[in-house]
């Protein structure tokens, strides 16, 4: 069984709600179908100083959040795993298909009818 870990206080110097704004900040610049984003085009998105994008960024990659490479910075196992359990439960909430955006609507058709 895991250990409960206690809630923050307001009152705790070691919690600073802006750095957990910055870094949702920073994973909401990343789209479905969009390239990899480097630093310069985070800060650019964010308007954001360069040390506090690389600071989360590491943070992010440290985290499994964020994964990167040469081309780039993309979405880490841990955001994808998130973002998949949302869609499942919303999925689930509402009783219908699962549809992610990037597909099309499939188009119906008439149903069939045999001769007698």
């Amino acid at each position: 069984m895991r250990a409960r870990r206690e809630q923050p206080s307001e009152e705790d110097p070691t919690v600073d709600p802006s750095e957990l704004e910055h870094a949702l900040e920073v994973l909401g610049c990343f789209r479905a179908g969009h390239t990899p984003l480097d630093t310069s085009q985070l800060c650019d998105r964010l308007g954001l100083d360069r040390q506090v994008v690389l600071g989360q960024v590491k943070a992010l990659c440290l985290l499994g959040y964020l994964q990167g490479g040469e081309d780039g910075y993309r979405l880490g196992a841990r955001a994808i795993d998130i973002g998949l359990t949302a869609l499942v439960r919303c999925d689930t909430e509402r009783s219908r298909p699962l549809r992610l955006r990037s597909e099309k609507p499939r188009a119906q058709s008439a149903p069939i009818r045999q001769k007698t």
